[in-house]
């Protein structure tokens, strides 16, 4: 059975590295979530496409609504990888 993926895996996640004395060289990182970089992604897509949200138009909307709404891909997306 294949894993499913969730929001909460590491997209970028680094081991630890050791030297040949086994003493820690780099501890590590689980850097961005797969939920976080899917929305990151999503959103400078959404910015890109929409540059009036960006310089200053009347119809700029509100940042928080441009971050849910590119959480809610991310969230799709997730979704759609474990179909």
């Amino acid at each position: 059975m294949e894993k499913k993926i969730t929001g909460d895996d590491f997209a970028f996640a680094t081991p630890p590295t050791f030297n040949s004395e086994g003493m820690t060289c780099n501890t590590g990182n689980d850097g961005l979530t797969k939920r976080e970089y899917f929305s990151a992604m999503a959103m400078a897509s959404i910015l890109q496409s929409n540059p009036s949200y960006l310089w200053g138009s009347i119809n700029r909307p509100i940042p928080a609504s441009v971050a849910t709404e590119a959480t809610m891909y991310a969230d799709a997306l997730i979704n759609a990888l474990n179909q």
